[in-house]
């Protein structure tokens, strides 16, 4: 299982996001798909201290997903019972409705401010802490 990384520039972990690049790299290489491609997500950049993890989850209830926080690691996880008889029934199958597990490295500074769902789209929205120290400080220029 593959560790995604949210923001490359913040994490520990340079080989996580090292064996992605690979992956995608050979992907478009030989046109296949990356090991790992459900469910679909969107990361999105709010401002400097904000982020926003959409996950497609459909069919999926608050009951069905576990969202877990451990060091840097945030561990997403959708599980729900399927029933055979009724998927045999289908003529054809588009939506995907299996269990799923992905796993982001958040980097140290950040924290989960909030976790949703709604019309079949799981929002996980991230802040970052930044300690003045780690802040920029501008200096002024003297003539």
């Amino acid at each position: 299982m593959k560790n995604y990384s949210i923001i490359p520039e913040f994490t520990d972990d340079i080989f996580s996001e090292r064996f992605n690049q690979i992956d995608d790299f050979f992907s478009k290489l030989t046109g296949k798909i990356p090991v790992v491609n459900y469910p679909n997500y969107d990361i999105r950049k709010i401002d400097n201290e904000k982020y926003e993890i959409n996950i497609s989850v459909p069919g999926f209830s608050k009951e069905n997903i576990e969202v877990l926080l451990k060091s840097n690691l945030l561990y997403i996880k959708g599980k729900k019972n399927i029933d055979s008889n009724k998927e045999s029934n289908y003529i054809y199958k588009g939506i995907i409705s299996k269990n799923f597990s992905l796993n982001f490295n958040i980097g140290n500074n950040f924290k989960i401010k909030e976790v949703f769902l709604k019309n079949g789209i799981l929002t996980i929205n991230l802040y970052q802490e930044i300690s003045d120290s780690e802040k920029f400080q501008k200096i002024l220029i003297n003539e």
